[in-house]
């Protein structure tokens, strides 16, 4: 570093977003700038790091945090594979016209990067059971959980929050759910749909608050295909990496790993600080948000059976509210299309923001989710004080690096999830996850995605057209165990199933034959009953990951700052990125005044070099390859050449201008 100047217009400690956002623009401006940070990494609290990383440098990114493996045993095995994992620290959502993909198309910051689709997006019922919320208008109307009056009331509702005026239509409306009171839905499920899954606010917001989140959602569906969300493949970080190469190409210098303590060089102007190099009297920690944390590294996905055999690169958002909490949960699960984990596996980020004050009942989030059974996964490690060691009850013979690595237990067999134990003949009952009998199976032919991008309606509502059965949730019977069919995960009965694609026959008792053709016996039925009453297996957990991160963002005491320092917060609580983008807007506008904050860069063949008269070249009538296309196009047009005829001699057919 000892051939950096001495000086410099502006230096920025810390390697975040809205630090690096902040450093982007002010070289753009013209300003020279030095970006410096303590860590080794680009991003800060906004880290990818990899397993390893992760393991090495947890206590330094994210203190308090604790790590525990399902099954220490295989920690090495996984750890071999560190460099497929992702695992971000502060994962966040980019909608698809938000001021996030804005900046990225105006500073074409984004041919550094590469983005996916949100596909499945999910709320909780009052059972604690996942519930795919129609969130488009063709998904809307084959839900069976809105009535047909329901459905043109929900499409009403929606063009009112797209066209209303919030100052006058607003103005008396009070809480939300008194809103969908007015226009007529008051069920549970509408609640879920607008508040949760579009809104992403408490259902008993403000009317103002939660029509916001409507109309930011609905205006970015249809931007770049139906779906209004995008996640940024390899982890948050490379936004922040992407913003520090723009930054780089246009004259900032940077130097990771440095020492707070001994900056190498002096702002002219002033100094950029985040919060993480804040001295104490420069915040006030009373007013600060914690963001309960928890990454979970699963060998499977939470979505039934039906959809995932057929969403396998599906990124999905769950929201709900838990106990004790007045601010919604987002659960979002990244496949490894991603790039954020290997195949076979998938990541499970967890949020859970907290107002200010508010003292949560716990402080591991998989512990919160204790009432909703679908988002708990088997075999937890214990990562807390109310967790539990994992039992052998709960565990699969088959552990989740043998499915990993294509290898099988001691016995060559896993066991069923019923925990019925193999035959004589060495097979399993049941397989694990596998249904014994076709009379649970679903037909492959019915169940196509619905549209480009992976949205897809559950194949539990349509209709098998092989034997001509309706889809209306209400004709179908009830199933072998006696309990209605679930129309959203639970696949049909007899009576509305076709055959498998092995076509098996039955037996006289009406039991299929099993693979070898031979009818199954009836001690094989009370497997495939529980199996039946356990529709998909539950993921089991590999890793867990339980940290709290604080949000300073309203913490900061302008009064007891020098005159030459700026702070920026580190890491916002919203499940969006924009917050960040906005708030590095804000600080350029107030240090530059009046300039464009991330102009579009020149293209190349935009670009032009001014030479001076005297150095250009001269023009003669020998132009040959070498000569710039400046020359060429001084020149005056050249003679074309002489046609020559076969005796040798040139006829000058030339008109006589070009003599």
């Amino acid at each position: 570093m000892s051939d950096l100047p001495d000086t410099f217009d502006y230096i920025v400690w810390g390697a975040g977003l809205s630090e690096c956002i902040l450093s982007a623009a002010l070289t753009r401006a013209g300003h020279s700038v030095l970006h410096l940070d303590s860590w080794q990494q680009y991003g800060g609290a906004w880290q990818s790091p990899t397993l390893r990383d992760l393991e090495s440098q947890l206590a330094e990114v994210a203190p308090g945090a604790r790590l525990a493996w399902a099954q220490p045993a295989e920690a090495d095995a996984w750890r071999s594979r560190s460099r497929y994992f992702c695992l971000d620290l502060s994962p966040r959502l980019c909608f698809c016209r938000g001021d996030t993909v804005s900046a990225l198309l105006q500073s074409d910051v984004s041919r550094y990067l590469e983005f996916l689709p949100v596909s499945g997006l999910y709320t909780v019922d009052e059972a604690g059971c996942l519930e795919r919320a129609p969130v488009q208008r063709g998904q809307l109307f084959r839900s069976d959980r809105f009535s047909l009056v329901e459905k043109l009331h929900c499409g009403r509702f929606a063009e009112f929050c797209v066209s209303c005026q919030p100052d006058r239509d607003l103005a008396d409306a009070g809480s939300f759910p008194e809103l969908l009171a007015r226009h007529g839905l008051r069920s549970g499920p509408a609640q879920r749909l607008f508040a949760l899954a579009v809104g992403m606010s408490p259902p008993d917001s403000p009317a103002e608050t939660v029509v916001a989140g409507i109309r930011r959602f609905l205006a970015s569906c249809g931007a770049y295909g139906p779906s209004p969300l995008l996640v940024p493949k390899y982890g948050a970080s490379e936004i922040c990496q992407a913003f520090s190469r723009h930054a780089a190409v246009w004259g900032a210098v940077f130097h990771l790993g440095a020492d707070p303590d001994r900056p190498p060089a002096e702002a002219r102007r002033r100094l950029i600080v985040s919060d993480r190099f804040a001295q104490s009297g420069w915040l006030d920690l009373g007013r600060k948000r914690r963001l309960f944390r928890q990454i979970l590294v699963t060998d499977g996905s939470w979505a039934p059976r039906s959809e995932d055999q057929q969403d396998a690169d599906e990124v999905r958002l769950a929201v709900c509210m838990l106990p004790g909490f007045t601010r919604p949960l987002l659960a979002m699960e990244l496949p490894p299309e991603t790039g954020c984990c290997p195949t076979g596996t998938r990541v499970v980020h967890l949020l859970q923001p907290c107002s200010p004050g508010e003292s949560p009942p716990t402080d591991c989030v998989q512990c919160a989710l204790a009432p909703f059974t679908d988002l708990r996964f088997e075999r937890l490690p214990p990562c807390c004080q109310c967790a539990s060691e994992p039992t052998a009850a709960n565990l699969p013979t088959e552990t989740a690096l043998d499915k990993n690595l294509g290898q099988s237990d001691s016995t060559g067999q896993p066991a069923d999830s019923a925990g019925q134990p193999a035959d004589s003949a060495g097979q399993p009952a049941d397989s694990v996850g596998q249904r014994a009998d076709s009379m649970s199976q679903t037909a492959d032919s019915v169940s196509q995605p619905d549209d480009s991008v992976g949205q897809l309606a559950d194949s539990a509502r349509q209709p098998d057209d092989s034997v001509g059965q309706p889809a209306d949730s209400a004709s179908q019977p009830a199933n072998s165990t006696g309990q209605p069919a679930d129309s959203a995960i639970q696949p049909a009965d007899s009576a509305s199933q076709s055959a498998d694609s092995a076509e098996q026959p039955a037996d006289s008792s009406g039991q299929p034959a099993d693979s070898a053709g031979q009818p199954a016996d009836s001690a094989d039925q009370p497997a495939a009953a529980a199996d039946d009453q356990q529709p998909f297996r539950k993921p089991s957990c590999i890793l867990s990951v339980c940290f709290v991160q604080d949000d300073l963002s309203d913490c900061l005491n302008p009064g007891a700052l020098p005159d030459n320092v700026t702070v920026v917060p580190s890491l916002y609580s919203d499940f969006d990125f924009d917050v960040a983008f906005q708030r590095a807007k804000e600080l350029f506008d107030e240090l530059c005044p009046g300039q464009e904050f991330l102009p579009r860069p020149p293209d190349q063949e935009d670009l032009v070099f001014d030479q001076p008269a005297s150095e250009a070249p001269t023009v003669n009538g020998d132009c040959g390859e070498g000569e710039n296309e400046g020359a060429a196009e001084a020149a005056p047009p050249a003679t074309p050449a002489a046609e020559v005829t076969p005796n040798g001699d040139s006829s000058e057919s030339q008109p006589e201008n070009a003599r």
